[in-house]
This record gives structure tokens, C-alpha cells and sequence, in this order.
């Protein structure tokens, strides 16, 4: 019984010390860190056919991302400038207060893009309009991109 019963015991001891140093020696975990993306166009109103399909490719194409990779989190934060350019001008200073939020796509109409596009210079947030066509869209700063030609 002595010896059992000591072979158990080093098998204990053996079984505690693993265990205790894989809580203080085990590496540090690192942390997932979430970047958020805003997306600023029409999600209502006469032109929400192009906001709300701008917003549905930016989220399937960062659900791909957070499936691919798991150090960062992409999160979309859309907001709605129901195609009006005072509204845009609005949201764009909202979103540029928001220091989580790395990037902008958007706005989608040219008239949306120009005013909130002067507000993303001012607030050196990097912007791309997937779909404003203007020209003075590429004359607003080095922050404001456009994917479409004029």
C-alpha cells in the first residue's frame, strides 16, 4: 500500500506542477483587436437602393475578412444620409468625433461625397466614394478617393 500509494502522490505532484506552470508560463494570449469602418450614404429615402447595396457589399466583404483572420475584428457602422448633403455634412462630423472608426466608404452620390468629403479632409479620415462620379471629388484632399471615373 506505501508504494501505490507514493507512485499517486508523484503522479499528483507531477499533475499540479503542469498546471501551475502552464498558468504562469503559458505565452499571452493576444488580444483581438476591432477596427471599425464607417460607411456614410443613402440607407433610406429615393436613393437607399444604392446606400443599402454599397452597405450589404461592405458586410459580406468584412464577414469574409473576420472568417479569414483572427487578430482584428471588423465592424461596420453604417449611417444614413438619406442622399441629402446637409445630412451628410452632419453624419461625416459625427463620424470623424468617433475616433474608433479608422475609415469611410462612402458617400455614394457626388453631391453627398462633396460635403462630407470636406469634412473627412478636415479630420484627415480616410474616405473612398465607391460610387460618386464628380470630378472636384479628386480635388477635395489626399484623404478623399473616388472608385468611379467621371
Amino acid at each position: 500500500m506505501g508504494k501505490k500509494y507514493l507512485i499517486f502522490l508523484i503522479i499528483v505532484a507531477i499533475g499540479i506542477i503542469s498546471v501551475v506552470g502552464y498558468i504562469f508560463f503559458r505565452p499571452p494570449r493576444e488580444e483581438i483587436q476591432e477596427v471599425k469602418i464607417g460607411m456614410l450614404g443613402p440607407l433610406t429615402g429615393g436613393a437607399s437602393k444604392y446606400g443599402v447595396e454599397v452597405r450589404n457589399g461592405a458586410q459580406l466583404v468584412i464577414s469574409q475578412l473576420n472568417q479569414k483572420q483572427s487578430k482584428y475584428r471588423y465592424t461596420l457602422v453604417a449611417l444614413d444620409d438619406q442622399a441629402d448633403p446637409s445630412l451628410a455634412e452632419k453624419k461625416a462630423h459625427e463620424i470623424v468625433t468617433r475616433e474608433e472608426i479608422l475609415a469611410v466608404i462612402g458617400s455614394v452620390t457626388t453631391p453627398t461625397t462633396l460635403a462630407a468629403g470636406k469634412i473627412f479632409q478636415e479630420g484627415r479620415l480616410p474616405a473612398v466614394s465607391p460610387s460618386a462620379t464628380g470630378p472636384a471629388i479628386s480635388q477635395l484632399g489626399d484623404f478623399i478617393f473616388r472608385v468611379c471615373p467621371s
